[in-house]
């Protein structure tokens, strides 16, 4: 099997399509200014890294209903610094281990070697007084706002993403099974293109962003990051009316509690491409220049989805 593979998707004004791969030339002036969009392949949790040129930010870093995931947490820290990452944030979607585990095995030691000046700590903020909530809280009390900010994101705000992107986080508390899911939805604009992650929010949470004159129009995506692992619970019909992605990316796992589900699956389908990591095996990778180009007969944003081994990332 191929370490890489790649699929290429031009979104025109009459609506995606698929293309073969462009020129050499095209993909290297494309890829020297992408924003990218990386799932892990972590198992039962999510991982997620967007990255435009020097500016990263992790968005959560989990995996597997356990206290500390040592492993994740290395094999994040090792491909941060492999690559001379650091990052200029991280944003906790909700405090669940299968999201958040690894966090503090990532920034033990040394935290600047993973870290840039003036990084970020953003969360919901929900303290459920659980041991992942109190350590994790203990090592960022530790490392202090010196090293990193925390900023709970309440409502509706604009922040600075990677690379001068703008980044609009929003939250909506009154529809959920426990607070937990009181999940940060955040919307990434880079140029004409767009990126959507969600955590792990339900239908009637979707519901209420979809209705929220403030919140809706931020839901337009041409990149879904699916929410809660692909659970029938999420990606309701009136949401992908609202969001319209042609490219939809969920974080997945063998269990029932990380599976994407037919019936999502299903709902999906209309809209686009859909990848998930525990089905391909692989980390999955989209990114975009956000710039309108001709490629043959094509006038429109190209994106690139890239699909690498090696397999589950930490394990």
């Amino acid at each position: 099997m191929a370490r890489r593979s790649f699929r290429y998707y031009v979104n025109t004004p009459g609506g995606a399509v698929k293309i073969r791969k462009p020129s050499a030339a095209v993909l290297r002036d494309f890829r020297g200014q992408a924003l990218e969009m990386t799932t892990f392949n972590v198992g039962g949790g999510e991982a997620i890294l967007l990255r435009l040129g020097e500016d990263a930010i992790l968005v959560d870093g989990g995996s597997a209903v356990k206290k500390r995931n040592v492993a994740l947490g290395q094999a994040l820290r090792g491909y941060l610094t492999d690559r001379g990452i650091r990052l200029m944030a991280i944003l906790a979607s909700h405090p669940h281990v299968d999201h958040l585990n690894a966090l503090e095995t990532l920034l033990a030691d040394d935290a600047s070697e993973v870290l840039a000046p003036g990084a970020v700590y953003y969360h919901n903020g929900e303290t459920l007084g659980s041991w992942l909530t109190d350590t994790l809280q203990a090592r960022l009390s530790a490392l202090g706002p010196g090293v990193i900010q925390q900023v709970a994101v309440q409502g509706f705000g604009q922040f600075p993403g990677p690379g001068g992107t703008t980044m609009v986080m929003f939250t909506d508390g009154r529809w959920k099974p426990t607070p937990a899911y009181k999940s940060i939805v955040a919307s990434v604009s880079y140029r004409e293109a767009r990126f959507l992650l969600t955590g792990d929010i339900y239908i009637r949470y979707e519901d209420t962003l979809v209705a929220d004159p403030a919140t809706a129009p931020h839901l337009a995506t041409n990149v879904l990051k699916i929410t809660h692992h692909g659970s029938e619970h999420g990606t309701g019909t009136n949401f992908l009316e609202q969001a319209a992605p042609f490219i939809s990316v969920a974080s997945t796992a063998e269990d029932a509690g990380h599976r994407l589900e037919r019936v999502v699956k299903r709902r999906l389908r209309p809209y686009g491409a859909t990848f998930d990591t525990y089905g391909l095996g692989r980390h999955i990778t989209v990114r975009t220049d956000g710039l309108q180009r001709l490629l043959g007969d094509r006038q429109g944003v190209l994106f690139e989805v890239e699909l690498s081994l090696p397999g589950i990332l930490g394990s």
